[in-house]
């Protein structure tokens, strides 16, 4: 039986007086209304200040809210099959399978949504198992 201590530092940030924004910033960004209802279910949590600011002043929330703007052109769908075909390759898988295959390289038809995947020993056996798809 071992009993883990902590140390005094350790259990003094338990009993910590920060501002609004400080804790805002130490709960990863948390909206400021659930940091304020959290202080009254946990012990040791004290907000000094609870006027400073507002998630709309954080520079990193305003970041994290940007969104990519997408291009309005919807994308252009195959008409027949094999006219556009998607490829991935995954891996290294580990383990490996028993027979020494480490990667896997699939193929998708746009058209069709028939997939084939091919295994692979190597990361670089993806030109022939290629070849051997088209």
């Amino acid at each position: 039986f071992y009993l883990r201590t902590v140390s005094r530092k350790q259990t003094d940030q338990c009993n910590a007086s920060y501002d609004l924004k400080t804790w805002h910033e130490i709960m990863g960004h948390c909206n400021f209304d659930d940091i304020k209802k959290l202080q009254g279910v946990v012990d040791g949590m004290d907000i000094k200040d609870k006027t400073v600011g507002t998630e709309r002043d954080c520079e990193v929330c305003i970041k994290g809210k940007f969104c990519q703007t997408r291009n309005r052109e919807l994308d252009a769908k195959a008409k027949t099959v094999l006219e556009l075909v998607h490829t991935d390759l995954a891996g290294p898988i580990s383990p490996e399978t028993k027979e020494g295959f480490r990667y896997a390289v699939s193929f998708t038809d746009d058209f069709s949504g028939a997939i084939f995947v091919y295994f692979l020993k190597h990361k670089n056996d993806t030109v022939q198992a290629t070849e051997k798809f088209l």
